[in-house]
């Protein structure tokens, strides 16, 4: 895997022909890594991005939620928040409440981490 770039570069990455508003989660990986949750999840880019897929991943949370249903369709990105913090921490819900850059207890699919990376395979 190749890295794209990581932390405040890679907010300003996945905006615009980018973002992965449009897009899909094809996986979700949480794992223990040196004392430290790490969640790795897979995204299946909208048309216009520079990948087909890019892993992202979120080292160092400190906080993450995820729900799932049966009700809906797993997982399309209709709505983003990702911004890096005024305390130094990233900021990710894939089920925001709204679009202000602000962490807000009504998100859902949320990330809080200290770092985060973006990578690309060919042969995703």
């Amino acid at each position: 895997m190749k890295l794209i770039c990581s932390n405040e570069k890679l907010v300003t990455y996945l905006s615009g022909n980018n973002s992965l508003l449009d897009g899909k989660v094809k996986r979700i990986d949480i794992i223990d890594e040196d004392s430290s949750v790490c969640i790795k999840i897979d995204f299946e880019m909208r048309s216009s991005s520079d990948y087909q897929r890019i892993q992202v991943r979120f080292v160092g949370c400190k906080r993450y939620s995820f729900y799932y249903t049966d009700d809906y369709y797993f997982y399309n990105i209709e709505l983003i928040k990702f911004f890096q913090g005024n305390n130094g921490l990233f900021y990710i819900s894939l089920d925001p409440a709204d679009q202000t850059e602000v962490v807000s207890g009504e998100d859902q699919d949320f990330i809080l981490c200290r770092e985060v990376y973006a990578y690309y395979d060919q042969f995703f």
